[in-house]
């Protein structure tokens, strides 16, 4: 992926916030400010921080916060915007007071580290949600417990609702920043809660998260047309018509939808952007998380061309070019609705992932290979997937390097007497939790693999079989049924990856 073509892409597109529509602001005539802002929100500590909004065309508009006070006119369509300068971390709440012809005045606001939190069910996933019996649980395994323990109050937290159109939208619900304390918190997504417990705890300054999520969604509702744009291997998923909500189609075209199609149509390209995401940029943030994947498994091959579409979304939306990405592996689990994959579907889409974040500089992907549960598409240990986030963010963006954040990595093989030699960076030493073998796999010129003899030394690992002679191909974890329990010095586990002979 270019960062030219990226960096080029967001120094050519407006704001979000300036594409409107007819279910756009309510009207030019009412002071209005964009739907972050709100009591208890925290803002970007050392960034620039965009404040907007919309009032009467030509009316003066005033935003002061923290000493600061600055002034702009709303335009011929009524949009206003205004920065302010970079600020300091800022533990004190202090009052956020925009004025026109009105003042709106948003309290108890803090300065910190704020993070976009997206993705499908694996992000949105509670702390701890309603009773079940189902083996997905839809709950973090101590959530309870971690719910009640909180009493964070320089940690916010946020929850975008579930909506979709086919065109951009400009509004959306108000951002209800909430501290960390109290029984709502049950409600919020496990990983977002870990990860901003994690970087508060570190970091020491006050730590904001909005969570925009949904379950069963695929990657391309959440990319934007201009992030299609910027990669030439998936323009072409915009080339259709996007189908508006059947509230805004004439009834007889309403009527005539059938039912499968009007609960997918939240799937088209760019259609959960334009709600979930549009709305809410160019809020100022530090970086992403993002944790999906599973719903692309059928056709992934294109799956690494999209996450550098969704990178230039985000890059470009949150005005960014060199946004940080922190992102999940998906984890092993029964993807039987991936056609023709079988159990090669997870490792298939791993591929993509580590290409992906082997191409983009400002992206790291956590490897979770060992916390799955082949049972359960949800996981229940969200605390160590949040972890390895932080961990990334806070060696990589925030300059510990005391502390460890990279999982093995093939560094390069060779092949000799029918034994493959593996060396890796990031590993000085190897730790193994199972009494299962280790999961490395070897075969012939037919294809045909069979289990190896594993042989570790220190950062090398041997492998061979004496019913493969002369093996051609080596992989490593390749199997939805299989968990990674090969770890660094660490606790970092090694990824699942292929190598193939000329």
């Amino acid at each position: 992926m270019k960062r030219m073509a990226i960096l080029s892409l967001a120094l050519a597109c407006v704001s979000a916030f300036q594409v409107c529509n007819a279910q756009g602001a309510s009207g030019p005539n009412k002071l209005e400010v964009g739907a972050p802002f709100n009591d208890g929100m925290v803002l970007q500590r050392d960034s620039k921080v965009p404040v907007w909004g919309r009032a009467e065309p030509g009316r003066r508009v005033t935003v002061s916060f923290a000493e600061q006070v600055r002034e702009t006119v709303a335009g011929a369509d009524g949009a206003w915007r205004i920065d302010l300068d970079p600020m300091p971390a800022c533990s004190e709440g202090r009052t956020l007071t925009v004025s026109s012809d009105t003042t709106l005045s948003f309290g108890d606001i803090l300065v910190g580290e704020v993070w976009w939190c997206s993705g499908q069910s694996n992000m949105e996933l509670v702390l701890f949600g309603s009773p079940t019996l189902s083996n997905h649980a839809n709950r973090d395994i101590n959530g309870a417990l971690d719910a009640a323990m909180a009493n964070e109050r320089l940690v916010r937290g946020a929850t975008v609702k579930r909506q979709w159109d086919s065109v951009r939208r400009s509004d959306g619900p108000r951002l209800d920043w909430r501290p960390f304390e109290g029984t709502w918190l049950r409600g919020f997504s496990a990983i977002a809660f870990h990860y901003a417990i994690t970087l508060h705890r570190v970091l020491g300054v006050p730590v904001g998260v909005v969570c925009s999520s949904w379950g069963g969604t695929r990657i391309e509702p959440w990319i934007s047309a201009e992030g299609f744009s910027a990669v030439p291997e998936v323009a072409k998923k915009m080339d259709v018509q996007l189908v508006p909500p059947p509230s805004r189609l004439p009834e007889a075209e309403a009527g005539a939808l059938p039912e499968w199609k009007r609960r997918s149509l939240h799937q088209q390209p760019t259609a959960i952007f334009n709600c979930m995401v549009a709305p809410y940029a160019p809020m100022a943030v530090k970086g992403a998380i993002w944790y999906q994947g599973e719903s692309n498994l059928s056709g992934y091959g294109d799956y690494a061309a999209l996450m550098h579409a969704l990178y230039a979304t985000l890059s470009q939306a949150f005005e960014k070019p060199d946004l940080p990405l922190e992102f999940v592996q998906i984890a092993p689990f029964h993807y039987d609705w991936a056609e023709g994959l079988g159990a090669q579907a997870v490792a298939r889409l791993w591929e993509e992932q580590s290409k992906f974040a082997a191409e983009e500089k400002n992206a790291d992907m956590a490897v979770i290979c060992d916390v799955g549960e082949t049972d359960n598409i949800h996981p229940a240990e969200k605390r160590a997937v949040a972890l390895r986030l932080a961990a990334q963010a806070l060696n990589k963006v925030y300059g510990r390097k005391d502390i460890p954040c990279e999982s093995p990595i093939l560094r390069r093989h060779s092949l000799e007497g029918g034994v493959y030699t593996l060396e890796f960076d990031n590993v000085a030493g190897w730790y193994y939790r199972s009494k299962q073998p280790i999961r490395f796999e070897v075969a012939g010129a037919d294809g045909q693999y069979v289990l190896g003899k594993v042989d570790v030394s220190n950062a090398v690992i041997r492998v061979s079989s004496p019913d493969v002679p002369e093996p051609r191909h080596l992989r490593y974890l390749w199997n939805w049924d299989w968990l990674g329990y090969l770890t660094n010095e660490n606790g970092l586990p090694l990824g699942g990856f292929k190598i193939d002979e000329p």
